[in-house]
């Protein structure tokens, strides 16, 4: 593999940049052609640079099984209304990007961007028995129009704070 370069790029030099964008695609198509021994040969920052490229090149909606992640949501904002106003947090909505399943049992969801990974969201929602997030209502069969839900041992509802990926982020309709 190719030693980095360190180089100066004016905008108006259209060649320069039109050529460190082929350059950039051409390393990635290279990437993909790494073996797992030559991956991990590589250092840790090498290997998250390869990632992050890889993986705005195409979808990829699935998982690794090691991943310390509950899957992929879909974070829906409330559209803007004229003039300055603080945005309510009933309006926004998440949805599994998978199954397309809209995720009814967060209440309550916090962003973290850092700058040098992926875009996350901890989900505090229900949790079964095992612990593990509830994703959708389970209606309660000994009352219509309730939901189940599990107790904890202080006979509190069980919840849990759940470390998700983002796929997107979007505005809803007005």
């Amino acid at each position: 593999m190719a030693a980095a370069v360190s180089a100066t790029v004016k905008i108006a030099d259209y060649e320069p940049v039109r050529a460190l964008i082929a350059g950039t695609a051409e390393a990635v198509r290279l990437f993909g052609q790494l073996s797992g021994e030559e991956l991990a040969a590589l250092p840790e920052a090498a290997r998250d640079g390869i990632a992050a490229l890889t993986g705005e090149c195409g979808p990829q909606l699935t998982l690794p099984e090691d991943a310390t992640c509950w899957g992929l949501v879909i974070v829906e904002w409330p559209a803007a209304v004229p003039g300055p106003r603080p945005m309510p947090s009933w309006k926004v909505t998440l949805t599994d990007a998978v199954s397309g399943a809209q995720i009814v049992t967060a209440e309550r969801v916090v962003i973290r961007a850092d700058a040098s990974g992926f875009v996350t969201a901890e989900l505090t929602m229900l949790a079964d028995d095992d612990g593990k997030p509830v994703f959708s209502a389970q209606p309660d069969s000994d009352r219509p129009g309730c939901m189940k839900v599990r107790l904890d041992e202080h006979g509190k509802i069980r919840t849990g704070t759940f470390p998700f990926l983002v796929a997107e982020m979007r505005v809803g309709r007005p």
